[in-house]
């Protein structure tokens, strides 16, 4: 009874002692609680860096991905120039035929086949025939013999003119090695053929087009077949007068060799955007790389763990 009275007066008599002790021991838990609290927000470095470098992987894809879908050509830039070279040289070749279909309603004078022969024989001088020359000509066929190209279109007609739709005949004129390509179809050369027996002494008074089979390579077969078959010197110089000859006949091989070089020249310029592109995010890539080793150096400066940081960079740098 006595001790229970002293342990009261002791306390009745250190009264802010108490006090003192409960207000240090509510500080030291609420301290631990702050301290507890401090540490669940602690990042590992580790962990954070593992996670840039995932963050990092899946950027370089998605770019790796996005530059194969949008410019795959780009990987072969010489197939592209050299496809850009070729087109170009096949629309300088085909330049004749597209000024043949510009100019199509334009025809020159070339006179009488016949006179211009006279006149060089005389010494004088005449206008030699050119390439692709939208001509006007009058001429008579000088030999008895028929050739005969081309496939008839509608062979079951019963008119004997329409029959002959899409054959041609090549005969010699008179007064030069010059050979004319005829329609068979109409009715003047077609009723001269079946009259006389041949074309010999019809004349024309056609407009056609020059042609050079040393330069038309469509022309070269029959060239070829007139040189057997007539004995004409493989020396000596032959022209071809097509009457036949419609430039829009060839429009698709036209606008092939025209097209072509075009989207070329497009996907070249394409090209060279897409090069500079890529080489702004190169440059930007590069920044980030710094930005992220200056991280990882004050990183190590300031006593974090980043002894795995090699190994995740090195990773990083794998699958990349």
């Amino acid at each position: 009874m006595s001790e229970k009275i002293e342990a009261q007066s002791k306390t009745e008599d250190h009264p802010d002692q108490t006090d003192t002790n409960q207000s240090f021991n509510d500080h030291s838990s609420d301290q631990d609680r702050d301290s507890s609290s401090l540490i669940g927000l602690e990042i590992d470095p580790e962990v954070l860096f593992e996670q840039w470098s995932r963050e990092d992987a899946w950027v370089e894809e998605q770019v790796q991905r996005r530059e194969r879908e949008r410019f795959s050509i780009g990987r072969h830039p010489l197939a592209l120039v050299a496809i850009a070279m070729v087109s170009i040289f096949l629309a300088i070749y085909t330049f004749p035929a597209l000024d043949a279909v510009l100019h199509e309603g334009e025809y020159e004078e070339c006179g009488n086949l016949l006179d211009r022969k006279l006149a060089q024989n005389q010494g004088g001088t005449v206008d030699a025939f050119q390439h692709q020359q939208n001509c006007h000509l009058t001429a008579m066929v000088g030999t008895p013999n028929i050739f005969a190209i081309g496939k008839q279109d509608n062979a079951k007609t019963q008119d004997e003119f329409e029959r002959n739709r899409g054959v041609s005949y090549v005969v010699k004129l008179n007064g030069d090695q010059v050979y004319a390509i005829l329609p068979a179809h109409p009715r003047k050369i077609e009723g001269y053929r079946l009259k006389n027996g041949s074309l010999f002494g019809l004349e024309i008074d056609e407009r056609g087009l020059m042609i050079d089979p040393s330069i038309a390579t469509s022309y070269r077969h029959l060239e070829r077949e007139l040189r057997v078959n007539l004995g004409v010197s493989p020396t000596e110089k032959l022209w071809f007068f097509d009457v036949t000859y419609s430039p829009w006949d060839h429009k698709m091989p036209l606008a092939t060799a025209l097209l072509t070089p075009l989207i070329a020249l497009l996907a070249l310029l394409a090209l060279k955007r897409e090069l500079a592109r890529r080489q702004i995010e190169k440059k930007q890539s590069k920044s980030e790389q710094e930005w992220l080793e200056a991280f990882e150096m004050a990183a190590q400066d300031a006593g974090l763990e980043t002894s795995e940081m090699p190994k995740i960079r090195q990773q990083s740098e794998q699958e990349s």
